[in-house]
């Protein structure tokens, strides 16, 4: 929003400096998703910027036992705006993605493999066979 003030027509802002809080920020981006995925569709781009599992993984590491239900969350999430786009009867695309890998002891910024490798997952609701 900082980079871009004038393009967004609906944002809150939340601080996300808080590397313990691994709930409220998704929480504050979750309960937004029922309101923009019914009614009237009036947008084309949709961002959501969740922040719990990179809290977990600066604060525990990649390999807590607190990533696999971060994931479930994450895939609910995925899962209802996947589902959600494919009812449009519109060619829509769900990018997924991360903005930083992380080393195994929770930390980025280094050259390792697994700082530098960031996911990138993208979903089309329509079958690749008739682009």
């Amino acid at each position: 929003m900082t980079l871009f003030p004038n393009e967004f027509t609906r944002a809150e802002g939340t601080t996300s400096f808080y590397v313990t809080d691994f709930e409220e920020v998704d929480k504050n981006v979750t309960r937004h998703l029922e309101a923009e995925l019914s009614g009237k569709l009036d947008w084309d781009m949709l961002i959501l910027h969740y922040l719990g599992l990179d809290h977990i993984g600066h604060v525990h590491g990649p390999n807590s036992p607190l990533v696999p239900r971060k994931l479930r969350e994450m895939d609910s999430v995925v899962k209802e705006v996947y589902e959600y786009l494919t009812t449009l009867g519109t060619h829509s695309i769900l990018i997924i993605c991360g903005d930083h890998g992380m080393a195994n002891i929770g930390g980025h910024g280094g050259n390792s493999y697994h700082e530098v490798t960031t996911p990138l997952l993208v979903l089309s609701t329509e079958a690749m066979s008739s682009w």
